[in-house]
C-alpha cells in the first residue's frame, strides 16, 4: 500500500505533506537542511551529520569483488570508475591493491572512466 517517489529535487518548492519518510543519496547537507525537520530520513551512500546513514565499506567491497574474480581464475579484470566521484578513486585504489596482492599489474586499457553528461542524463565511457 505504499508508493515510492524518485526525484531529482532542486529546493524547497516541493511539498512534503504526503511524504512519510525520505531516503536520500545526496551528500549536500546544506540542501537537506531545507527539508521539514520532522520528516524522518536516512542517507544512503554518504555519511551525514545528524542523519542516520547507510554507507558501504567501498575499499573492502571492491577488494572482495576482485578476489572473487581472481578465485574464479580471471586475471584480466577491467574496472569502470566514475571520474566525478571521490569514492570512485577509493574504489580504484582498492582494485589496484587487490590485483597487486595477486601479483597482477593492471593495464591502463583495463580501466575506463565514466563521465556523466547533463545534456542527455547518461554515462559515457
Amino acid at each position: 500500500g505504499y508508493e515510492v517517489l524518485l526525484l531529482n529535487w532542486n529546493g524547497p518548492t516541493l511539498s512534503f505533506d504526503k511524504v512519510d519518510a525520505l531516503l536520500t543519496v545526496s551528500d549536500d547537507s546544506e540542501h537537506l537542511k531545507t527539508l521539514p525537520p520532522q520528516l524522518p530520513r536516512v542517507a544512503l551512500l554518504s555519511s551525514l551529520r545528524e542523519t542516520p546513514s547507510v554507507v558501504a565499506d567501498e575499499f573492502h567491497g571492491v577488494t572482495l569483488a576482485v578476489e572473487h574474480l581472481l578465485a574464479l581464475g580471471h586475471e584480466r579484470i577491467g574496472f569502470l570508475v566514475a571520474e566525478f566521484s571521490p569514492s570512485g578513486q577509493k574504489r580504484l585504489g582498492a582494485y589496484r591493491v587487490a590485483l597487486a596482492s595477486a601479483g597482477i599489474e593492471p593495464r591502463p586499457e583495463w580501466v575506463r572512466s565514466l563521465r556523466f553528461t547533463q545534456k542527455n542524463q547518461a554515462f559515457h565511457l
